[in-house]
């Protein structure tokens, strides 16, 4: 992973300042992760010498300690944009829950009800590529309107 240089020691405040700075902040309060992604969509950095998930990382350090990772404990995206990292649009939740609000969110962006018939081919269509079904649908529209991803994120 390729960081800005920085210096090596900071206190926690100075590192929030730094952590912060990398961001372009949208009209709608996400704060973009601008330095390299990984092939998920998410921002990674370095913190005490651990590799760190970008918005894993912001909520420790605005809104304290994450339980260890399960089913019952993800950090969702309220704004559903993987490479956010504002601690307000982050929050605890389940796998069940974080799943519903992307399919919901997917279904504004698309401007369709989605019945659970197609859902669940999508569901499993996605499950068999490796993918969301937010990606794959992405993908879908992509090849069927030939725009790039990255207008359609």
């Amino acid at each position: 992973m390729i960081e800005m240089s920085r210096p090596r020691k900071m206190t926690e405040a100075q590192f929030k300042d730094w952590f912060k700075q990398q961001a372009k902040v949208t009209r709608e309060g996400c704060w973009l992760w601008q330095r390299p992604l990984m092939s998920n969509g998410y921002g990674q950095v370095t913190y005490q010498g651990k590799s760190k998930l970008v918005h894993r990382l912001a909520y420790m350090l605005w809104k304290g300690d994450l339980p260890e990772y399960s089913k019952e404990n993800v950090l969702s995206h309220l704004c559903n944009i993987r490479h956010c990292y504002n601690p307000d649009h982050l929050e605890l939740t389940t796998q069940e829950a974080n799943m519903n609000n992307s399919h919901s969110h997917m279904k504004y962006i698309l401007g369709v009800s989605v019945n659970n018939d197609i859902h669940s081919r999508l569901k499993s269509d996605a499950d068999m590529m490796n993918m969301s079904v937010a990606e794959l649908v992405g993908k879908l529209i992509t090849n069927t309107y030939t725009q790039s991803e990255s207008v359609i994120h």
